[in-house]
């Protein structure tokens, strides 16, 4: 798993532990499957038929894709992120812009949401096309409430379902150890705020 300026913070799926996310300096947020890794080499010299044998150059690790990238829920470093310990379709991401999002993977986790068409869940399940920096990931691109803060949601099996923010960088992210409903952020302007999933998103994962 690799970031372009480098990872940040990483996190389990509690219930996939082959599943990683992964935040980063990009603004990014990935999500990777540890059984698609690999640690064979290669070199380009040699790939592209132009090796030399006074000048060789070093194997390089090849360039692991990962199966999901949420772009656009931040404008600066994403520094933490957090699966939810009960309900591994939500997932907690904050950064040095002041924002928490509370984000809705659906088509990753271990229990994909019914009510969406199996097009729209395949559509999505690697919407980079084996490409980290194509433009088909994710775009969280939202109409957002100037007053109480809120999101409206768009339809679908990925996407941001609500945003937090906050006066200052947040540096800590923590979700609920007995409810699995309520999510604590803290900034650097010594504030701690908690908050609830949306009672929306909270029925469609347990009707």
């Amino acid at each position: 798993p690799n970031h372009r300026y480098g990872v940040t913070d990483l996190d389990y799926n509690p219930n996939k532990p082959h599943m990683l996310v992964t935040s980063g300096k990009d603004g990014l947020i990935k999500f990777w499957d540890l059984r698609k890794t690999s640690s064979s080499m290669y070199d380009d010299d040699n790939a592209a038929g132009t090796s030399s044998s006074t000048n060789q150059a070093q194997p390089k690790l090849k360039n692991q894709h990962p199966l999901l990238v949420a772009r656009g829920g931040h404008r600066h470093w994403v520094t933490k992120v957090s699966y939810n310990p009960f309900h591994d379709q939500l997932v907690l991401s904050a950064g040095t812009d002041s924002i928490v999002n509370l984000w809705r993977m659906s088509t990753i986790s271990s229990a994909p949401l019914v009510m969406f068409e199996e097009d729209d869940l395949m559509g999505v399940s690697d919407p980079t096309g084996g490409n980290e920096n194509a433009g088909a990931g994710y775009n969280s691109e939202m109409n957002t409430n100037k007053e109480d803060g809120q999101s409206s949601v768009p339809e679908g099996p990925n996407v941001r379902v609500s945003r937090y923010e906050h006066m200052d960088s947040v540096n800590a992210i923590a979700w609920g150890a007995a409810d699995a409903w309520i999510y604590l952020s803290g900034s650097y302007d010594g504030k701690l705020v908690l908050n609830h999933v949306p009672s929306k998103e909270k029925y469609k994962i347990l009707l």
